[in-house]
């Protein structure tokens, strides 16, 4: 005999549906949010949606994941920062400020260079002002190009990387030895 599994019809009521069976839905199903469930039985899986929004599974081991995020981290931003004057870039801030179109957490940054080069740059982010070295957010985890063109880091030790949208971003050329341009691309989530 086929193992039956209930559903909830459009009536309310329970309605049996065969393994195997395709379960059709037309106008979308309708989940209320809810904190996380109890366990489920062993072989079984629970798909919820909390307040945040998200949809979550539970597994029978008690492992909860969000399904938006499932490798534990939200689907990426990107603020990018490219300087190109067409000569080498000289030190000191440079006279371009952006503004942040979102709020999240700072998780990595990649920089490029069109020359090989040892290349620093500092990132200054104030709320409302024109950002200046005291708003530096970097700490000592710079991003920083070695006699290379390419690298990027997860590793931002003692770096401030909540950010809100409408901050304003500023950065500032500390070291360079050759490059006449560079991209910084920031991710966030």
């Amino acid at each position: 005999m086929a193992k039956r599994f209930p559903i909830v019809n459009v009536s309310g009521k329970q309605k049996e549906l065969p393994a195997g069976d395709d379960l059709k839905v037309q106008n979308g199903i309708v989940f209320p949010e809810i904190t996380t469930p109890a366990t489920p039985a062993a072989g079984t899986v629970i798909i919820y949606p909390k307040a945040d929004g998200n949809m979550y599974q539970l597994d029978d081991t008690g492992l909860e994941t969000n399904l938006a995020t499932p490798g534990g981290s939200a689907n990426p931003r990107y603020i990018t920062f490219g300087y190109a004057p067409g000569s080498v870039i000289p030190t000191g801030a440079l006279n371009i400020v952006l503004t942040i179109p979102y709020s999240g957490t700072i998780t990595k940054w990649y920089l490029s260079s069109e020359d090989t080069t040892n290349l620093t740059l500092d990132i200054w982010v104030h709320a409302s002002n024109l950002p200046t070295n005291t708003d530096s957010i970097t700490a000592s985890a710079k991003p920083t190009l070695t006699a290379a063109q390419f690298n990027n880091s997860s590793s931002l030790t003692g770096w401030i990387t909540t950010v809100t949208a409408g901050d304003k971003m500023k950065v500032e050329v500390e070291v360079n030895s050759a490059s006449t341009s560079f991209t910084l691309i920031i991710e966030m989530n």
